[in-house]
């Protein structure tokens, strides 16, 4: 079997939107733009950066924490692509 498998991104929680949003001031940035002028990178601020790396880093580790409860609680029967691919044959288009 072939493939591409990516490692998903860890995804933020609402809660952590909300603290950075009450916790921090606005967000100073600098916009990196290509030859067509289309926004390709975002430079902030080292401390910025660091109070914003400790807010997701501790958000991240709290939902692992809770979802170490579900680990190993699904069995499948057969295979998991083989059931991904029946469930999204079933999308509308």
């Amino acid at each position: 079997m072939t493939g591409v498998f990516e490692t998903p991104t860890p995804s933020v929680t609402c809660e952590a939107f909300v603290a950075i949003i009450k916790t921090m001031q606005p967000i100073r940035k600098q916009i990196v733009y290509d030859e067509q002028h289309r926004p390709v990178q975002v430079v902030i601020p080292y401390e910025d950066w660091q109070k914003l790396e400790a807010l997701l880093s501790s958000s991240n580790e709290s939902n692992a924490s809770a979802l170490m409860g579900f680990f190993g609680k699904i069995d499948f029967k057969g295979d998991p692509v083989a059931i991904q691919r029946k469930m999204r044959s079933e999308w509308p288009d």
